[in-house]
């Protein structure tokens, strides 16, 4: 019993101080951000993207294709990684256990 009550204490604490600590990540005493010119430039060029480029094709794309299709297009892309995880569930089973005999 005393051991649990030591690790709750120790766990609170443990807590207690790296809430204390992260508490100066949050502080705002040099606001500027170094990389900002670079987020900058990022965010419009992806922002540029998806209206020039992903927005077209998905507009394409639910308008032309119905709605069976895309859904069967997901299934498509997502049943060969369950198909592996089928396999290698299955592969412990098929292998032997233990000394052979005869």
């Amino acid at each position: 019993m005393t051991s649990l009550c030591t690790r709750l204490r120790l766990s609170c604490a443990l807590g207690l101080l790296s809430l204390a600590l992260l508490g100066g990540c949050a502080s705002t005493r040099n606001p500027q951000d170094p990389l900002e010119p670079l987020n900058r430039v990022v965010y419009k060029l992806n922002d540029g993207l998806d209206k020039v480029v992903l927005k077209p094709v998905a507009t394409v794309y639910k308008t032309v294709l119905p709605q069976f299709v895309r859904t069967r297009g997901g299934a498509y892309f997502f049943l060969p990684g369950i198909s592996a995880l089928r396999y290698l569930q299955r592969l412990p089973a098929s292998v032997p256990s233990g000394p052979r005999t005869g």
